[in-house]
């Protein structure tokens, strides 16, 4: 017993002036008073019962740096460390997230592939011809397909009737149409002149080749705004190049269409256009 207490209390006494650490309050199992004769059985057990507190005690391996994360690095010691995986710290609590490898920034008609988490893992921009998918919510034309449809024929021009609203900008076109791996085809926005096509404001550019079953999209070489107080109506057309191609219709709206002869839009549409009864599925978008 003698050597026990020697051996220990070389420890506390050393103890409060080794570390900061604050453990937990450790109980006696005898109480003393001042001025009582104290029993010796009873005092070693007292400092016996704060040298086994003070041993089981957590205490800080190496130097841990003020506002970093406490790791246990054995069952009684705690060591600075820091979290990893998909949030990860360094040497403090701000955490930072795993980069997916998907670079940043928007997306048309985007294809993308998401993880077992939810995160997005790979995404892509398609061009025009793509489809399915639904419609996004900023729509203008007939973004519904109907249940019947036309074969527009290589070189006629179609088109429909539209309301931009005020301060809206349009930069995309496209239509429903039924698969067809040859087809070519651009789109337009003319100008309205007294409810006919006018003068072309701006296309699609380069042709899209290639038709797929259902949304087929591109996007406007020059996007269209109406900056004006009220909305203002324009057309919006589709020239099939090289060889026909199926547009649905809902049936319920009159076109105009003309033969153009080419592959390109003309800058003015012709003066003798004429009036179909049905409205292909044709629409304008915008994000």
């Amino acid at each position: 017993m003698r050597n026990r207490f020697i051996k220990k209390c070389c420890f506390i006494g050393a103890a409060p002036w080794t570390s900061g650490v604050q453990a937990a309050p450790c109980s006696l199992p005898n109480a003393i008073s001042n001025g009582q004769v104290a029993d010796a059985a009873k005092v070693m057990d007292n400092f016996n019962a704060v040298v086994d507190c003070a041993e089981n005690a957590v205490t800080t391996t190496g130097s841990p740096a003020p506002g970093g994360i406490a790791v246990f690095s054995g069952s009684q010691t705690i060591a600075p460390g820091n979290l990893s995986g998909d949030v990860s710290t360094s040497g403090g609590t701000i955490t930072l997230l795993a980069n997916t490898g998907v670079t940043a920034g928007s997306y048309v008609n985007a294809t993308i592939t998401v993880d077992a988490k939810g995160r997005i893992t790979a995404a892509s921009s398609s061009s025009g011809g793509s489809g399915g998918g639904s419609i996004p919510q900023r729509l203008y034309g007939y973004g519904i397909r109907g249940n019947s449809s036309d074969v527009l024929t290589s070189g006629y021009i179609a088109g429909i009737q539209i309301a931009v609203p005020a301060g809206e900008t349009i930069n995309r076109l496209g239509f429903w149409g039924a698969n067809s791996t040859t087809a070519q085809w651009r789109m337009g926005i003319y100008s309205d002149n007294g409810g006919v096509p006018g003068s072309l404001i701006t296309d699609t550019g380069s042709l899209k080749v290639g038709i797929t079953e259902g949304l087929n999209i591109a996007n406007l070489t020059n996007t269209f705004a109406n900056a004006g107080q009220v909305p203002i109506l324009v057309w919006i057309v589709v020239v099939p190049t090289v060889s026909n191609f199926t547009v649905y219709k809902d049936g319920t709206k009159a076109v105009r269409y003309w033969n153009n002869g080419g592959a390109t839009l003309p800058a003015n549409a012709p003066g003798a256009t004429t009036s179909g009864t049905n409205g292909w599925a044709m629409f304008a978008l915008a994000d």
